[in-house]
């Protein structure tokens, strides 16, 4: 890397920050986060440069190598011995990518999007970073340095700030606070490792999402991709189910209006001339008269579109409304079953009954939607009659159901109801930061991990055997 270090004698454009996607992460799409910090920085005269370091290093690896992006090889990226291997790969290609990319552009500071899956990468990242411009400032966001337990595993002398939790504003007044030499500690929704004085102050949710300008994607080659483009219409969730992470940390449930959402989907397929999208909210129906409005203002256009998105099989999820979604380009809705026990679905803490469940998904299907469902085997509490009910709902269901989501053992993710309040369910769980989201037991021991893979397996078998397709499987 000594040749690229005197490369960079001569700067490149200058920019205020370069946003970095972190791999793995979807490559079918841009990332929809660091497209986001860009457009809300943008508002306010900043110069960003945008790079999907992890679609462009999935297009310059070997096709043997390309496995690594799917779901089943998630180990491959957190186990300590398998990423030796990993890294091995990809070390090459991340340095030649990075190297060109800090020739091109001049700047003093870099956003890593980071999950938990692509905390390792990040590290060796930021030391080919740092190897290259010592005096550049790391500041991390994203699902990978959501709680202590993960920001932990990045060296403190490698990174400048952590952003937490919604990043628009948080991002920009910490490049404000860098800048013009500010108390950063001052910063809502950040946490400065080199700051004595630092005390998280968590930041108060952008309750009016209109004001965020939506992404145009300007700054992506689209062509790298499939003709599909991620939006989000909501942010938040309307339930609280008890496995779930996601809805505590982006609460509470906030919408966009229907004429700000159509008008993006407008601009997207006029400018980008694409008409294909994947809504990626936790959920799309968490208003529904809101979701009526959207889908009168795509019918009443003319626009043709196709979507998916999320969804929970709410009671107001009618025949007539969802034919309606059908009429506006709803192609696909993916269902957060997860069980078809009343007995489960209630320490679940679900919004709705199996017999919702099982009406809603013939009406999907009967208003010509595909209709994914996800499923979790061994919840706490969970019976052999309870994990019965759900095998012969999917055998009941086989034909109204085009796809699985996900087949997973029930996980303790971190910050759940289920973690912190583990005892109240009676789990014990492992001090090992890799094994204790799966590798949990009852006390009573009457929910063990070999059961609930057991569970997961005859699921499997099942849906097999029903010749229904499924996207993962964890175990």
């Amino acid at each position: 890397m000594t040749e690229y270090k005197n490369l960079l004698e001569t700067p490149g454009e200058s920019f205020d920050i370069l946003l970095i996607q972190c791999p793995p992460w979807d490559i079918k799409m841009p990332p929809l986060g660091i497209a986001y910090l860009s457009s809300y920085l943008r508002k306010y005269e900043y110069k960003t440069y945008v790079f999907d370091l992890n679609v462009m290093l999935y297009n310059l690896v070997k096709n043997d190598t390309k496995s690594l992006w799917e779901q089943k090889n998630y180990d491959r990226w957190v186990n300590n011995h398998l990423f030796k291997n990993t890294w091995f790969q990809l070390k090459d290609f991340t340095t030649v990518c990075v190297c060109e990319t800090l020739k091109k552009v001049s700047t003093d500071y870099i956003g890593l999007s980071v999950n938990f899956a692509s905390i390792k990468f990040a590290v060796e990242l930021i030391k080919i970073i740092k190897y290259i411009k010592m005096d550049i400032k790391i500041i991390l966001g994203g699902w990978g340095c959501i709680n202590a337990q993960m920001r932990s595993m990045f060296p403190k002398e490698l990174v400048e700030a952590f952003v937490v939790g919604e990043g628009e504003e948080t991002l920009r007044e910490i490049i404000e606070a860098l800048k013009m030499h500010k108390n950063s500690h001052e910063i809502p929704g950040s946490i400065f490792i080199k700051d004595p004085e630092a005390t998280y102050k968590p930041r108060q949710p952008i309750m009016n999402l209109d004001t965020i300008p939506w992404p145009t994607f300007n700054e992506f080659r689209l062509d790298q991709y499939s003709e599909v483009l991620p939006l989000f219409t909501s942010r938040g969730c309307i339930g609280s189910c008890s496995f779930c992470n996601d809805w505590c940390f982006s609460k509470p449930y906030r919408f966009r209006s229907a004429n700000n959402v159509f008008e993006e989907i407008k601009y997207h397929t006029q400018y980008n001339r694409i008409t294909t999208f994947s809504f990626k909210d936790l959920l799309c129906n968490g208003n529904i008269e809101r979701l009526n409005q959207l889908s009168d203002l795509i019918i009443n256009s003319g626009i043709k579109v196709k979507w998916d998105s999320q969804a929970i099989p709410r009671k107001e999820m009618t025949y007539k409304l969802l034919c309606k979604l059908k009429k506006a380009g709803c192609d696909t809705l993916i269902y957060g079953v997860e069980s078809f026990s009343n007995n489960v679905l209630k320490k679940m803490r679900k919004l709705f009954t199996k017999e919702i469940a099982e009406r809603v998904i013939v009406d999907t299907y009967r208003a010509g939607i595909k209709t994914f469902i996800n499923i979790i085997v061994g919840f706490p509490g969970e019976t052999e009659q309870d994990f019965q009910e759900t095998i012969d709902a999917i055998k009941r269901n086989y034909k109204y159901i085009g796809h699985i989501g996900a087949i997973s053992v029930c996980l303790v993710n971190g910050d759940s109801d289920l973690e912190i309040h583990s005892k109240d369910y009676g789990i014990i769980l492992s001090s090992d930061a890799y094994t204790r989201a799966k590798e949990w037991y009852s006390a009573d021991g009457r929910n063990t991990y070999n059961i609930r893979r057991k569970r997961a397996e005859t699921t499997l078998d099942l849906i097999n055997q029903l010749r229904l397709s499924y996207e993962t499987i964890t175990i």
